[in-house]
């Protein structure tokens, strides 16, 4: 019985140090929502909520209805035939991360999408 409380104790102490702390896996946030994404598929951008309010307050409101078979969700392909336009020169102005993305407005709701045409985050609008 002393051994394993002897045990128990050293334990406590190995997985409460800085080294185990960084190699224990933490998914928080974006990261959290679908852990099998594709490889390579950033996942979410960390935008806050006023980013995301000015982001569909800037876009063009005119979109397209989602191809039939398109799942619009964080990792797939965005079809070739949906048009992908450049993010408003004010907003990549005021986050410079999202001056790598492009976007498209499917079904009320704003898409960014990388380089691959991957969907990287969903915007939908931000006041409903």
């Amino acid at each position: 019985m002393k051994r394993s409380l002897t045990l128990i104790a050293l334990m406590a102490v190995v997985l409460s140090t800085p080294a185990a702390a960084q190699n224990a896996p933490t998914i928080v946030g974006p990261e959290a929502r679908a852990p099998d994404r594709p490889a390579g598929v950033q996942l979410g951008l960390d935008l806050t909520y006023a980013q995301r309010r000015r982001i569909f307050e800037h876009i063009d409101h005119s979109g397209v209805v989602a191809p039939e078979g398109f799942q619009v969700q964080v990792g797939t392909a965005v079809p070739q035939h949906i048009e992908l336009r450049p993010l408003p020169t004010e907003l990549v102005h005021d986050v410079p991360a999202l001056g790598e993305y492009r976007y498209a407005k499917v079904d009320l709701k704003v898409l960014l999408v990388d380089e691959d045409r991957r969907l990287v985050e969903i915007i939908e609008n931000p006041l409903l």
